[in-house]
């Protein structure tokens, strides 16, 4: 068929048949390399161009405007497997009225990427050949891919956009990856994100995890929509029809589900992960590593000495082998003036509490961080008039000073070592009278799936209307904020008469349990500027094994941390249950995320509905 155009258009096709199928991304990439002329563009199989003079247009627009790295036009979707629909035939891919005004689209001009809808489909982009840099692309996921080509061409310049549907895609069900599970799309993307940052500096990696999260969530939704009538149809295009879903049988149904849901592929993820440590377990990960290793620590430690002198840099290594060697001989410092809330015969386990308890009373065990007691807390006047009864609290001795910020006196702490709390979840699937129920998803069986996104921190949902789905609390229930501060007891006030004002102490909270920990060498620059504007910098942690150097570490109870979180000059902290409890210092509290899903997540000023908290990506 291709040596039949030639013969039809001598001069005009230049055929290059291979001796061997090479596969799609080999194929593009040579095709690719072969190009001599001065814009190139690539149509795939299953698409096509469907207005003659496309590239006519496309040329004029790219000879007029040299500054522009390529040139993009709408395009019209179709779906060839109905199993696989996710839009109307004949939609229009891109919607947004950015692209009625604006013909040439900066860089800049994609900046509130949740809206979506915006990147051309490759099918309609026109490119200046010049600008690939083919010889000098060291991941050829720059091009090869989609979205990667199109941040790594804005990179070199903006790009012209024609307002008239052009091309034609043709969805199959059998792509690259529409043919696969969104969630095994979005596990492999990281893979290739990380690469190709590399070649862009690490400036774009938000933008890419952003686009592959927005289609994601959109073939959610649309799975939502199906199963519990959500009516997210009704917002997409009136071009849409809500009765395409109602055709499907129950074997669609299941299909759909097993492809559309990401709490369902959880085996397909844990088999992913398997086939990643095999790798990790084999020489030639394992000699690439040391490889790696050695270099990057030598270039640590060079920095280190240039930036602060040899000396101290010996020193700094002298402390690490330290806490190295007290860790290996199971060292454990004894501390004094350590303030405790409650006494131990306090406490009581719930094995001995269940058949105590009120028949008249919700009891709600808060088995997680303390950022999730908090916002049960906040919650809990809202869950009191769903369930029309009154809540009591069963909470681990250290979240009391919650329920003090709170004013709550209805609580008891509670224990649960020996008890398994799948069990109790079983027969308390949701609250009940008279009953202990685990308020939060990671001890329900039935709700591992539910919980899996979350806690791999590749959700579409942010937090706050994941855990309402999870309590069945409408979307729009606001959190009560706490009515108490803390006050710093006696005994910490003393200590830190001896260390400095608390308006010259900055307090650096570096631990988290659910997050990636930031590298110690960003707290320690962290801190030599902090130093370096006056402040004594303070170490939250809650062993001295973690202490950044350069800090003082005070072995402080929650109460007391949170006191003086309020009370100081600044805060500076990865994120964790701590920075719900300090949400409402606002101003002067800087909060880091390791990764941009973190963020999305996770954000504070999402959370508590705020904006003035500084929230950065520090990536990991």
């Amino acid at each position: 068929m291709v040596r039949e155009y030639v013969g039809k258009y001598p001069g005009q096709i230049i055929p290059f048949i291979s001796e061997r199928n090479q596969g799609a991304q080999e194929n593009i990439w040579n095709a690719y390399q072969s190009v001599d002329t001065k814009y190139c563009t690539v149509l795939e199989c299953d698409d096509y161009w469907c207005d003659e003079k496309k590239l006519q247009l496309q040329i004029h627009a790219m000879e007029t405007h040299p500054e522009c790295s390529f040139c993009a036009h709408n395009t019209v979707l179709y779906t060839l497997d109905e199993n696989t629909r996710e839009y109307a035939d004949g939609s229009l891919w891109i919607t947004r009225r950015l692209f009625k005004v604006k013909k040439i689209i900066h860089y800049a001009d994609i900046e509130p990427i949740d809206i979506g809808g915006y990147i051309p489909h490759i099918s309609s982009r026109l490119i200046r050949t010049q600008l690939l840099n083919l010889d000098k692309i060291k991941y050829k996921e720059s091009i090869l891919f989609d979205f990667n080509q199109y941040f790594y061409l804005l990179l070199k310049g903006p790009y012209y956009y024609i307002d008239r549907a052009m091309s034609t895609y043709q969805k199959t069900g059998e792509g690259i990856h529409s043919g696969k599970p969104p969630l095994v799309v979005l596990t492999d993307e990281f893979e290739r994100i990380g690469e190709f940052n590399r070649q862009t500096d690490f400036i774009i990696a938000d933008k890419i995890f952003r686009e592959y999260r927005l289609q994601l969530e959109h073939r959610l939704n649309l799975f939502y929509d199906y199963k519990y009538k959500t009516g997210y149809t009704k917002k997409m295009d009136d071009s849409v029809d809500p009765s395409l879903f109602d055709t499907m049988e129950y074997e669609e149904e299941q299909e759909f589900f097993t492809s559309s849901n990401p709490a369902v592929l959880q085996s397909e993820v844990i088999e992913l992960k398997k086939q990643l440590d095999n790798i990790k377990k084999s020489k030639t990960y394992r000699i690439g590593r040391l490889m790696l290793f050695v270099p990057k620590k030598t270039i640590i430690f060079y920095r280190s000495c240039r930036d602060n002198g040899f000396i101290y840099t010996l020193k700094k290594v002298q402390r690490k082998i330290k806490r190295l060697i007290k860790k290996l001989c199971g060292y454990k410092p004894m501390y004094d003036n350590t303030v405790t809330l409650t006494r131990e015969d306090s406490v009581v386990n719930i094995s001995i509490l269940k058949n105590k308890l009120n028949k008249n009373l919700f009891y709600f065990l808060c088995s997680a961080g303390i950022g999730d007691t908090l916002l049960i807390c906040g919650l809990r006047y809202a869950l009191e008039e769903k369930l029309n009864g009154k809540l009591h609290f069963l909470i681990p001795a250290s979240h009391e000073i919650l329920m003090e910020m709170y004013g709550f006196s209805d609580y008891t702490l509670v224990t649960w070592e020996g008890c398994n709390l799948e069990k109790v979840s079983d027969m308390t699937p949701g609250p009940a009278k008279g009953r202990i129920f685990v308020a939060h998803p990671h001890m329900h069986r039935e709700l591992k799936r539910f919980f899996y996104p979350i806690k791999e921190q590749i959700s579409t949902k942010k937090f706050l209307p994941w855990f309402l789905e999870f309590l069945e609390l409408p979307e729009n229930t606001r959190l009560q904020e706490p009515t108490v501060i803390p006050t710093l007891s006696e005994g910490l006030r003393k200590r830190l008469e001896g260390i400095a004002p608390l308006d010259k102490i900055a307090l650096v909270c570096m631990e988290a349990t659910s997050m990636l920990w930031l590298p110690e060498e960003f707290w320690e620059n962290k801190v030599k500027e902090l130093k370096k504007s006056g402040l004594t910098v303070i170490s939250n942690a809650i062993s001295s094994e973690n202490v950044i150097a350069g800090t003082k570490w005070l072995n402080m109870s929650l109460m007391d941390a949170i006191a003086l979180a309020y009370t100081c000059h600044s805060v500076y902290a990865l994120r964790s249950g701590f920075c719900d409890a300090i949400y409402l210092r606002g101003k002067d509290l800087h909060v880091y995320y390791p990764r941009h899903s973190s963020l999305f997540i996770y954000s504070l000023n999402d959370l508590f509905g705020r904006n003035d908290i500084d929230e950065q990506i520090i990536l990991a």
